[in-house]
């Protein structure tokens, strides 16, 4: 385990680059085995706004604009793969330009 936050967070160094990041479902969440019960999230090493722009021109289309949390730690922007599943990328201070880790 790389990082937890209580029993709300927890990452994970699969190697290879590859991390992996879970947290319970909220209250509201999607039902397990259906669309949106497993989200893929990739976290940004550049500003999330020049990657939306760039994917955006290159035709992936977003759910909406990007999202700051309340505490202002991460950045969300939501888009699904072209099976309609939910993915999503991630700018976060720990992570993103702002604090590289």
């Amino acid at each position: 385990m790389t990082f937890r936050a209580g029993n709300e967070w927890a990452s994970l160094d699969a190697g290879d680059g590859v991390k992996l990041g879970l947290h319970p479902a909220g209250p509201k969440g999607p039902i397990p085995g259906t669309n949106g019960a497993t989200i893929v999230g990739f976290g940004v090493t550049q500003p999330i706004d020049d990657v939306v722009a760039v994917l955006s021109k290159r035709g992936v289309s977003f759910d909406g604009p990007v999202i700051d949390d309340a505490n202002g730690t991460i950045r969300l922007a939501y888009l699904r793969d072209p099976d309609g599943n939910s993915l999503y990328l991630c700018e976060s201070k720990w992570s993103g330009p702002a604090g590289k880790s």
